[in-house]
């Protein structure tokens, strides 16, 4: 009899344990998916934030190709009428906008003639690194664009544009473009200038 009550009992308790995590097995479940789902909305969020914030817009901010400068170099002319055809001294700039989208405004003159303005809106492509120069990594950014030409003649043309920014330190870019303006005729150039990174 003594051992009949005491698998009665054990078969009781087992029973009582059995049942328990039945009720606790889907509950725990539940918490986990909760969980994951909290986990999953916060991530969207954050994708959604990164996109539409509105700081994602800022003039003069980074972008993924490096920072926003102004600088100085020289033009050398390949082909056509204006000082973009013709080697003079370039003043070039970048002014982020977006992660990926700057202009980058910026003149060619041989302080003779003319003076051609141009005026593109590039595509910003992110960098990747080719070197080291001592203890600096060495990293180039390209970057392709269009835009408008305009000499100071009164003439103004489409202009397409593309090159690559090398940031060299934290403060200075080294930028080579080639640009080509369709104003009368095609103007070609190909500038080589150093930016002071702001």
């Amino acid at each position: 009899m003594k051992g009949i009550i005491r698998h009665s009992a054990f078969g009781t308790i087992a029973c009582g344990v059995l049942l328990s995590l039945s009720v606790m097995t889907p509950a725990a479940q539940a918490q986990e998916i909760k969980s994951e789902a909290k986990s999953t909305i916060a991530q969207v969020r954050d994708t959604v934030k990164d996109i539409v914030q509105p700081d994602s817009f800022q003039i003069g901010r980074d972008t993924q190709g490096g920072p926003s400068y102004i600088g100085a170099g020289v033009n050398a002319g390949a082909l056509g009428g204006t000082a973009l055809g013709d080697t003079s001294l370039s003043i070039v700039s970048k002014v982020g906008l977006t992660k990926t989208f700057s202009v980058r405004p910026g003149v060619v003159t041989d302080f003779e003639d003319d003076a051609t303005f141009l005026i593109p809106v590039t595509y910003d492509l992110k960098g990747f690194r080719v070197g080291e120069l001592g203890s600096q990594e060495i990293r180039v950014a390209p970057y392709i664009g269009t835009g408008l030409a305009v000499s100071t003649d009164g003439d103004v043309g489409p202009l397409l544009t593309g090159g690559l920014d090398i940031p060299i330190t934290e403060r200075w870019t080294l930028n080579t473009a080639a640009n080509a303006g369709f104003i009368d005729d095609v103007d070609l150039g190909v500038t080589v200038a150093a930016g002071y990174n702001f």
